[in-house]
């Protein structure tokens, strides 16, 4: 079914998505101009529409030609936003407009991908908590690892060999959520805290399949999601005396199961 046929999509799904932009074009009503404002192929209905436009959306928009236009309204950029956009042509424009820059906005460029090299020149401004998450800026970390955010860095996919040599200073309790880390939580599940371990996690949940033994199976009915077929086979390990409505409970924890 297309997006613009199907009844399931609200007005704000409608205007974002590129396919419904015909029917928008010939539709004088029913335009969302914050949604159309971030959608890469509504250039030029925004050009068109320049009292329409949400500006705070459009910097997050990733289409070059969305460029031109921000260009020409620099006073209008959301810099906050803007520096969190992860087209490298939006990057340029940053080198541009440095003077226009706050802390706040280095700490937004801290986490961009596409901003390391201008972060390479600006050392003295870079928010290290929130470089230590940014998988592309490991060499930076790796030279400067007396200011890493150990725990951001614990979510970090890229910097697992270096979490390998400071398994002291890992954050145990999210490092479950870094997709890279299977072989380092299952060489050391003394150090996991299992009363926290997210079912919803693929490498978590082969974690607690492997150790029915340290799952607390009450925190685990709270919260099931991918766990929920653990939980089905296991339903004689629940501590019913501690859940306020068991019989509730275990339906639920059956029903989800079919």
């Amino acid at each position: 079914m297309s997006p613009v046929d199907n009844p399931a999509l609200g007005e704000n799904d409608y205007s974002s998505n590129p396919e419904a932009l015909e029917q928008l074009h010939s539709s004088a009503t029913g335009r969302d101009w914050l949604f159309l404002s971030r959608n890469p192929t509504a250039i030029p209905l925004l050009k068109r529409n320049l009292d329409k436009v949400d500006w705070a959306q459009l910097a997050w928009n990733k289409s070059p030609e969305a460029i031109p236009l921000l260009k020409a309204n620099v006073d209008k950029i959301n810099w906050f936003r803007f520096c969190l956009n992860r087209s490298p042509v939006v990057i340029e424009v940053v080198k541009e407009n440095l003077d226009k820059l706050d802390q706040d906005h280095w700490h937004m460029l801290s986490q961009n991908t596409e901003a390391i090299e201008l972060l390479e020149d600006n050392l003295d401004k870079i928010e290290w908590s929130m470089l230590s998450s940014n998988p592309a800026a490991i060499h930076l970390i790796e030279a400067n690892l007396d200011k890493a955010d150990w725990t951001e860095l614990s979510f970090n996919p890229r910097a697992v060999h270096i979490l390998k040599e400071n398994l002291d200073k890992i954050n145990w309790q999210v490092l479950p959520c870094n997709p890279a880390a299977t072989e380092l939580l299952k060489e050391n599940p003394e150090r996991l805290n299992w009363f926290y371990l997210p079912d919803d996690k693929a490498v978590a949940l082969d974690l607690l399949k492997a150790n029915l033994d340290k799952i607390n199976w009450n925190v685990l009915a709270r919260g099931h999601s991918r766990g929920i077929q653990l939980l089905r086979d296991n339903v004689d390990r629940l501590d019913l005396s501690q859940i306020t409505d068991p019989i509730a409970c275990i339906r639920a924890i059956l029903k989800s199961g079919k």
